[in-house]
């Protein structure tokens, strides 16, 4: 799975809150909060320079320290997921599980399903065109589930 526009959209006040909750304690994360904040930009067209603006979101790209933000963030999803292991590279993430039983699948399902609502919850949303399904097995039969 991949996220939509990930580094563009992270609200940074909900972005310190969740490093907060994770344990990201003082002064690592007034440093970070410093970092974010009174972040001004502006969009430069035909060579004209418009008024700078402060955005409340969009971690800063193009430094050594950009990913970082956004990769702690996402990172907490590790503690709401409760059978599935997660990979996480950047804005991409990935689930997988061994399935034996058709148990597994719902259980699968439901770490999906947990997946999206925190996604949802924390106002990023998934690029669906790359989420994609792969399944590997040794035996002739699978268990094919409809994700």
């Amino acid at each position: 799975m991949a996220f939509n526009t990930a580094f563009d959209t992270v609200i940074h006040s909900r972005l310190i809150s969740e490093l907060d909750s994770l344990g990201i304690g003082y002064p690592l994360l007034s440093w970070l909060q410093s970092y974010l904040s009174q972040r001004k930009q502006f969009v430069r067209v035909h060579g004209v320079d418009p008024d700078l603006f402060i955005t409340p979101f969009l971690v800063p790209q193009g430094g050594h320290l950009s990913p970082l933000p956004f990769i702690l963030f996402v990172n907490s999803i590790n503690r709401y997921i409760s059978s599935s292991k997660v990979v996480l590279f950047a804005d991409d993430i990935k689930f997988f599980s061994e399935i034996t039983s058709p148990s597994d699948c719902l259980q699968l399902q439901s770490d999906l399903n947990t997946f999206s609502l925190w996604a949802q919850r924390i106002d990023l949303t998934l690029n669906l065109n790359k989420c994609h399904v792969m399944s590997f097995h040794r035996k002739r039969t699978c268990i094919i589930h409809p994700y």
